[in-house]
């Protein structure tokens, strides 16, 4: 870290620069690193932990098993040992697994609001989300506040967490603002948040508030399926890739295969097309007839049309 007035060297815990002798400010810029070691491997984790049990590190494991593995029998455990250190974050994160009942440990609406409020009062980042989070629907004793969500959502955001940059991205989207929807998946997309990943992927692949580009969003569809094959709309938005040879060479067997996992009313009427004009396959008007039915049943306009015609 650098002194902002002279550019001198500074150490943690300096108060003022030894140099010019300003008076040391926490950065923006170190706010966002606090969440650096929430990109690493669980294996990078373990060995990091092992070393001298830093609360910070114990941290970013609770949040491994909780966010990413879903496991939140581990992420209890470390949401523990984080918060016997007296961590912010890991006061908060027990009180999310309080919430659950997580791991075995009480379920309790109260204790977890008393726990994130605790948080909260310590300078918790991962507190300031949690609010946010919980005022979208107004559970855990908050009240439903989408402006105190969206403000906490954005503070949360600029402090470097990717859950509220993820969620700060989908607000801007629904205030119509594309341009901070997009800076905001691109920072989430970083700590390989998966659907940060796959927005950013078909912002490129429509070029919409963005120059297109179908080889950068197939790589995108690609890493998002990669880190979550069962994220909503990634085999819809790989089967439209590989249908027209988007970034990929046109595979009309791969789409189908992808059109059918996804099994979504727009995957359907892509696939009554395909086998209704016998793109890569056979023509089968009964497979057409079978797939655009269930598309039109959905309320899908153009398997209505493409119906009437058999």
């Amino acid at each position: 870290m650098k002194c902002v007035k002279c550019g001198a060297e500074l150490f943690d815990g300096d108060m003022f620069c030894g140099s010019c002798g300003a008076k040391v400010e926490v950065t923006k810029q170190k706010e966002e690193q606090e969440y650096e070691l929430l990109k690493l491997p669980l294996e990078e984790l373990e060995k990091l932990e092992a070393k001298d049990h830093d609360p910070k590190v114990q941290f970013a494991l609770f949040y491994y098993y909780w966010a990413v593995d879903f496991d939140r029998d581990n992420g209890y455990i470390w949401a523990s040992k984080c918060a016997e250190q007296n961590h912010p974050d890991g006061i908060t994160a027990l009180g999310f697994c309080h919430v659950f009942g997580a791991g075995g440990c009480e379920q309790s609406v109260e204790k977890a609001h008393e726990l994130i409020e605790k948080g909260l009062a310590m300078g918790s980042t991962y507190a300031i989300f949690m609010v946010g989070d919980c005022s979208e629907n107004g559970i855990v004793g908050y009240k439903k506040d989408p402006e105190k969500q969206f403000e906490n959502m954005l503070k949360a955001a600029e402090k470097g967490y990717p859950e509220a940059m993820e969620n700060v991205a989908k607000l801007f989207e629904e205030k119509d603002d594309p341009q901070n929807a997009i800076k905001w998946f691109k920072k989430a997309a970083e700590f390989n948040m998966a659907d940060s990943i796959l927005q950013l992927g078909i912002y490129y692949y429509l070029g919409n508030d963005i120059e297109k580009d179908y080889d950068k969003s197939f790589e995108l569809f690609t890493k998002a399926y990669e880190l979550d094959e069962y994220l909503d709309n990634i085999n819809y938005w790989l089967g439209i890739s590989y249908r027209f040879g988007e970034g990929v060479e046109k595979n009309p067997l791969k789409a189908i295969e992808h059109f059918e996992e996804d099994g979504s009313k727009y995957a359907f009427d892509d696939l009554g097309q395909m086998y209704y004009y016998g793109e890569g396959v056979e023509k089968d008007m009964e497979k057409a007839r079978e797939y655009l039915t269930k598309a039109a049943n959905a309320g899908v306009e153009s398997a209505k049309e493409l119906l009437a015609k058999i």
